[in-house]
C-alpha cells in the first residue's frame, strides 16, 4: 500500500472526528458519513480501500470497537450498555464483531493481558490480504473446487452407506437477523425459504416448517423442548451476521434425541458468491443428519439454480414480500421477481414464484380472478419447462384445475405428481385434501390435514381446510376450534367471525352468535347502527331476528362472494335466495363452488330439480 500524505492523514483524522460525534447513534451510515464531507457513497467507499483496504462501513465499525475496548478495559458500563453507547443495535452482533475484530468476547477483556495497538496492525494486515482481488479470487477459486469435491464425495459415501432408508424428520426453524439493519431480514427469511426448497425434496427426510409466530408461542421452552413438541429428530437453525461485501451465517445443528449439538460453527461467502452459501449450508447438514439420498436427489442438491447474485438477491426479497401474504407486499414482490428475471431469464423458481403470485391473486381478488388464474399456467409451466420437478409448479396447475377450471380429474393428476415429487410440499397437500372434499371423500381429507399439519402447524390454510372437513362432518366443536387457530394468522376478521359464527349456530349457543353478530357489524362503519340493534332484536325475537340484520351487511363487503351469501340463506333457511345467489356464483365463476355438493349447508336442498341442474352444470 502506497504511504499515506499528510493530507490524507487529515481527511482520515476527519472521519474520525465525525464517527465519534455520532457514536452512539445506531443509525449513522455509511451514506451519511459520506454526506457530511461532501462525497457520495461510492467515491467514499473508493478513498477509504485506497487509504485503508476498508470498505466504509468497516471503518464505522472499526472506530465504535476500539471505543468499545477501551470502555469495556475501564469497566465503565456492562457489555450490553457499552454496545448501545457505542452504536450497535445489537449486543449479540456487538459480541460477534468485538470476538472477530479483537480475538476474544468483550466479556473476557480483563483477563487479557495483550498489546492492543499490535494487534490492530495485525488485523489491518489480515484485511489487505484477505481483500487482495488476486488472492482472493485465487483463494474463492481453490476453496470452491475443494468444496465441491470433498462434498461430493462424502455425500456419496452417504447414498452409499445409508441405505436403512430410514425416515428423519428436521425443523427448520426461521433464521434470525442480528445485523444492525432490519432491513437485512429479507436475507435471513428469504434463506430460510430456499433451505426449506431444497431439503423438500429429500424423500426420506420430513421437514417441519415453523413460523417467527409459532416460535413464540413457545418462547418459553428451550430448542430440546421445542424440538420434543415439532416431533423433530433435529433441529437447524442459524442467525444472520452480517450482510455487506461479506456474508456471515452461524448455523447450528441440533440433535434432538440425543440432547447433542451437532454443529455450530461460521459460514462465510462473498457477496458475489452468495448465491453458493446455501448449498453450502444443505451439504453440511446433510453430512450430520444423514439421509438417504437418490441418486436424482444428490444431482439436484449440487445444482446451483442462478450464478447471479442480483438475481438471487431479488428472488430472495421477492420471497420474503411473497410469504408475508400481505395484500400490499404482492405487487413489490413481482416487481423483484422481474428484475430478478431481468438478471437471469433461465432462474427456474423465479417463474415458479411468479406463478405462484399470480395463483394468490387469483385466490385474493374478487375481480379478473380468471386472468390470474390464466397467467399462473403460464407461468408454472415455464418454470416446468427449465426444471420438470418443481413440486410447487405442479401444484399451482393443481390448484387452477380445481379451483378456476373445476376440473376434478386434471387436478388429482398435477396434485398427485407434486405429492410424488415432494412429500414435504404443504401447499400440494391441502389442495390435495380441497380436491378430497369436493369428490366427497371426507375422512379421507382429514387424516391427510391432520398429518400435514403436524409438518406445518402454523399453516393457517391448513386450519381452514380442517374448519371445512369438520364442519361438514358435523363436527362443530372441532370446526370452532380450528378457527381458534386459525385467528392468529387473519389478515381479515371478518373472514373468521362468519367462520365461528356458523359453528356456534350449529352448537346452538345462540347467545355467543349474538355477540359475534354485533362483532362483525361493528367491523363496518356502514352497519354500526344495526349493530346496535342486535342484542334488542336477540331478546325481543330471538336468533333468527339476529342472523337477519346480516343482511344489511350484504352491501358492505364483509361477504366476499355469492357463494358466502348463499350459506348465509342457508342458514336462514331461505331457499330461494340461497338458490338465486348459487347462480349467481355459478356465474360469476366462484372458485369455491366445486365443493358445493358435499357442503352440508346445502343438504336440504337435494330434492330441488333446480338445485340438482345446477350441480350437472358445475361437474359436468
Amino acid at each position: 500500500m502506497t504511504a499515506i500524505s499528510n493530507n490524507d492523514k487529515e481527511f482520515l483524522k476527519t472521519l474520525r472526528e465525525i464517527v465519534d460525534v455520532n457514536l452512539n447513534n445506531e443509525q449513522f451510515s455509511a451514506t451519511q458519513l459520506a454526506n457530511e464531507v461532501n462525497l457520495t457513497r461510492s467515491e467514499l467507499h473508493t478513498l477509504l480501500k485506497k487509504l485503508t483496504q476498508q470498505s466504509v462501513t468497516q471503518f464505522i465499525r472499526e472506530i465504535r470497537l476500539q471505543h468499545a475496548y477501551e470502555k469495556l478495559k475501564n469497566n465503565e458500563a456492562t457489555v450490553a450498555e457499552i454496545a448501545y453507547q457505542v452504536g450497535f443495535k445489537s449486543p449479540a452482533y456487538f459480541n460477534y464483531c468485538f470476538r472477530d475484530y479483537y480475538g476474544f468476547p468483550p466479556g473476557e477483556i480483563k483477563k487479557t493481558n495483550i498489546n492492543i495497538d499490535l494487534l490492530k496492525d495485525r488485523s489491518r494486515r489480515a484485511t489487505r490480504l484477505k481483500k487482495s482481488p488476486r488472492l482472493n479470487h485465487l483463494r474463492k477459486t481453490h476453496y470452491i473446487i475443494v468444496l465441491l469435491a470433498i462434498s461430493t464425495v462424502l455425500i456419496a459415501l452417504l447414498l452409499i452407506v445409508n441405505r436403512n432408508h430410514e425416515d428423519k424428520s428436521v425443523a427448520i426453524l426461521p433464521f434470525g437477523n442480528i445485523t444492525e439493519f432490519e432491513t437485512n431480514d429479507y436475507f435471513s427469511d428469504g434463506l430460510t425459504t430456499d433451505l426449506k426448497h431444497h431439503l423438500c425434496r429429500i424423500q426420506n427426510l420430513t421437514t417441519i416448517s415453523v413460523c417467527k409466530d409459532f416460535l413464540a408461542d413457545l418462547k418459553h421452552q428451550n430448542l430440546w423442548e421445542t424440538g420434543k413438541e415439532l416431533g423433530a429428530d433435529y433441529i437447524v437453525f442459524g442467525n444472520l451476521i452480517s450482510l455487506g461485501d461479506e456474508i456471515k451465517i452461524q448455523l447450528q445443528i441440533m440433535d434432538i434425541n440425543k440432547k447433542a449439538i451437532l454443529f455450530n460453527d461460521l459460514f462465510e461467502q462473498d457477496s458475489n458468491s452468495q448465491y453458493l452459501l446455501q448449498n453450502d449450508i444443505v451439504r453440511r447438514i446433510l453430512l450430520w443428519i444423514k439421509p438417504s439420498l437418490t441418486t436424482d436427489e444428490l444431482l439436484y442438491l449440487h445444482r446451483s439454480l442462478t450464478r447471479n447474485p442480483k438475481a438471487y438477491e431479488h428472488y430472495l426479497k421477492g420471497c420474503y414480500l411473497l410469504n408475508s401474504k400481505s395484500p400490499e407486499n404482492l405487487s413489490p414482490a413481482l416487481d423483484h421477481f422481474n428484475m430478478a428475471l431481468n438478471n437471469d431469464p433461465n432462474y427456474s423458481t423465479v417463474y415458479e414464484k411468479i406463478a405462484e403470485y399470480h395463483y394468490l391473486m387469483g385466490t385474493y381478488s374478487r375481480q379478473n380472478s380468471g386472468e390470474h388464474y390464466f397467467q399462473a399456467k403460464i407461468y408454472a409451466h415455464k418454470a416446468l419447462q427449465l426444471d420438470p420437478k418443481l413440486s410447487s409448479a405442479h401444484a399451482i396447475l393443481g390448484g387452477v384445475a380445481l379451483w378456476n377450471d373445476w376440473d376434478l380429474n386434471k387436478a388429482k393428476e398435477y396434485l398427485t405428481k407434486a405429492i410424488k415429487m415432494n412429500h414435504n410440499c404443504c401447499n400440494a397437500q391441502n389442495l390435495y385434501a380441497q380436491y378430497l372434499v369436493s369428490s366427497g371423500k371426507t375422512k379421507k381429507a382429514l387424516n391427510l390435514v391432520r398429518k400435514t399439519l403436524k409438518q406445518n402447524p402454523e399453516a393457517s390454510n391448513l386450519q381452514h381446510t380442517c374448519y371445512q372437513i369438520y364442519f361438514m362432518l358435523r363436527d362443530y366443536e372441532s370446526a370452532l376450534q380450528s378457527t381458534k387457530n386459525m385467528q392468529q394468522d387473519s389478515n381479515n376478521k371478518s373472514d373468521y367471525y362468519w367462520l365461528e359464527l356458523q359453528a356456534l349456530y350449529y352448537l346452538g349457543k345462540y347467545d355467543l352468535v349474538a355477540l359475534k353478530v354485533e362483532e362483525i357489524l361493528r367491523l363496518n362503519p356502514a352497519t354500526l347502527a344495526h349493530a346496535n340493534m342486535v342484542q334488542h332484536s336477540y331478546n325481543r325475537e330471538g336468533i333468527t331476528s339476529v342472523l337477519q340484520l346480516l343482511e344489511h351487511a350484504l352491501q358492505s363487503s364483509i361477504f366476499k362472494t355469492p357463494y358466502e351469501v348463499a350459506q348465509f340463506y342457508a342458514i336462514l333457511k331461505d331457499y330461494k335466495k340461497t338458490l338465486q345467489w348459487l347462480h349467481k356464483a355459478y356465474h360469476q365463476h366462484t372458485p369455491e363452488l366445486i365443493s358445493v355438493k358435499y357442503n352440508s349447508l346445502f343438504k336440504d336442498l337435494t330434492h330441488l330439480k333446480e338445485y340438482q341442474q345446477l350441480l350437472d352444470l358445475i361437474y359436468s
